[in-house]
């Protein structure tokens, strides 16, 4: 069976007034965020085509050495398997440091996991975990939320990669007047915000992870 891990992946998301036209892998090279090699994967003939659409939606899409950054009006992503992480979070502090006047409203850590559920069906699994709760009938999602760290979504769906195989989803959502003194609110490095929330956050999705799967063992 093929590892389910390995496509296991960490998403930084970035919330505010983006200008995609200026999102191409030159920009990223001549700016210093990205190396003359990662730009250059990201242009080269083997790779997923450069994205690069006006009009009232705009969008700029690349992907290079596993990593993928994608910048719309209202929103910037970067996203990669769990390995290449740290290098995400690199690039998204060059980036705002680089783009220090945009405004910028909130920002997301996204954690994904595929998990096989030792033969057991994740839709069947996922409706009696929801009878326990007093809802009542089959479903293919359960979502759970809290707001100790950050604002906190764990979503729990059955995987395209197998019927035994469900997908975990945490999303740690920040807003950035929740975490910038309200005196200096244009006036801040996102990088380090975003470096610390993750490390935070990461605890946070693994023990949510946790849960989730103890409650499945507990099940028999």
């Amino acid at each position: 069976m093929a590892d389910v891990h390995a496509r296991d992946e960490f998403a930084a998301v970035v919330l505010g007034h983006m200008n995609p036209a200026i999102h191409h892998p030159a920009w990223y090279q001549m700016s210093g965020i990205l190396t003359p090699e990662e730009a250059s994967a990201a242009l080269a003939p083997s790779a997923q085509p450069f994205v690069m659409s006006q009009g009232p939606m705009p969008l700029a899409k690349f992907v290079f050495n596993e990593i993928s950054i994608t910048c719309q009006s209202m929103r910037w992503q970067i996203e990669a398997p769990f390995s290449r992480a740290a290098r995400c979070l690199e690039i998204l502090a060059k980036t705002f440091d680089v783009l220090g006047e945009t405004p910028v409203t909130a920002f997301g850590n996204n954690f994904h996991w595929h998990r096989e559920l030792a033969g057991k069906e994740v839709a069947q699994v996922l409706g009696r975990l929801l009878a326990k709760t007093g809802l009542v009938g089959e479903s293919s999602q359960l979502q759970v939320m809290s707001t100790k760290n950050g604002n906190m979504t764990t979503t729990v769906a059955p995987s395209p990669k197998g019927p035994s195989i469900c997908h975990v989803h945490v999303l740690v959502h920040h807003s950035i007047d929740a975490m910038v003194p309200s005196e200096h609110p244009a006036h801040f490095d996102l990088g380090p915000l975003v470096v610390k929330a993750e490390i935070e956050d990461r605890v946070a999705a693994e023990n949510s992870l946790e849960s989730f799967l103890k409650a499945v063992s507990s099940q028999g």
